[in-house]
């Protein structure tokens, strides 16, 4: 589905909410598929992983995934098996963030957080159950070259990657001093704990639709621009529910690095209309803003 480029604002939105919620309908069906055939061999943590999996939050990542899937050609088998990976791996994430060694926090979009409903025990569980499945989805991708080893392969070692990184900017933020920290370091942080996982989502549907080293590198950069992005518009949602008014400096850095993710983008040749207007989406549903552009800058 690609989104109408009429320039009435309103039908615009419209047309973005009902293109987002086709494919979150499509990626929750996966999922329950995927788990409902786990069932037996997963035992009581299956049980777990059900319940961590209907998550109230905005299913972003598998947004993403499936838009640069359809900019690249890419099957929606294989667009689904990345997107359901990508968000496993995000919700085991959460999972670890919230508990007491790390944030420590009470809610999560609205909900109890997974340790406190379980306990820390079942939670640390349920979190590397849901990390070992994603490593399953990515091997079971395919590029419609017969024994295409090579992709796979490949997919799997990145993932290893982008794990390692996330892990890194965790315990980056964890070890940071307690006092305002500089651009640079703010920025590194971000660009492993959020970042990384974006990257991937960025990355995985061009090596498996064979795309070339440019577009490659393109990719990398554009959802390590975006995630940074992204991770200072959560900033600013947390200053918003804190009823504070708007930081300038994290409203500079939030446009920078979108502009920045969409020169990337738009380099890569494709026809990426629909996928920036859903990048605007993104960044404007995490600030309670329709349209971020239009009503932050002139992107």
């Amino acid at each position: 589905m690609k989104i109408n480029s009429d320039t009435n604002e309103s039908y615009q939105q419209t047309n973005i909410d009902k293109y987002v919620s086709q494919i979150n309908t499509q990626v929750e069906k996966f999922i329950r598929k995927r788990l409902i055939r786990q069932h037996d061999e997963r035992g009581a943590l299956w049980l777990l992983e059900e319940k961590a999996t209907r998550v109230r939050g905005k299913r972003v990542r598998p947004i993403l995934i499936t838009c640069i899937g359809e900019t690249w050609g890419l099957s929606s088998i294989n667009s689904l098996r990345i997107a359901t990976a990508i968000e496993f791996i995000h919700i085991a994430s959460c999972i670890v963030d919230d508990l007491p060694a790390f944030d420590g926090g009470d809610e999560r979009d609205g909900e109890l957080c997974f340790y406190k409903k379980y306990g820390e025990g079942r939670a640390i569980l349920t979190a590397v159950g849901l990390l070992t499945d994603a490593f399953s989805l990515m091997s079971e991708t395919t590029t419609g070259l017969e024994n295409d080893m090579e992709s796979k392969c490949l997919l799997i070692q990145l993932l290893s990657k982008c794990v390692h990184k996330m892990s890194l900017g965790q315990l980056e933020d964890i070890c940071k001093p307690e006092i305002p920290i500089d651009t640079t370091l703010e920025k590194k942080i971000f660009e492993r704990k959020t970042g990384a996982l974006f990257e991937m989502a960025a990355t995985a549907p061009v090596i498996l639709q064979k795309g070339n080293c440019q577009d490659y590198s393109l990719m990398v950069q554009f959802g390590r621009s975006f995630g940074i992005a992204y991770q200072y518009a959560d900033e600013l949602e947390e200053i918003f529910e804190e009823g504070r008014s708007r930081n300038q400096r994290i409203t500079t850095h939030i446009n920078k690095h979108l502009i920045e993710a969409k020169g990337y983008l738009n380099r890569t040749g494709q026809n990426t209309s629909t996928l920036n207007t859903v990048l605007d989406w993104i960044i404007g549903r995490k600030v309670g803003s329709a349209n971020w552009c239009t009503s932050i800058s002139d992107c």
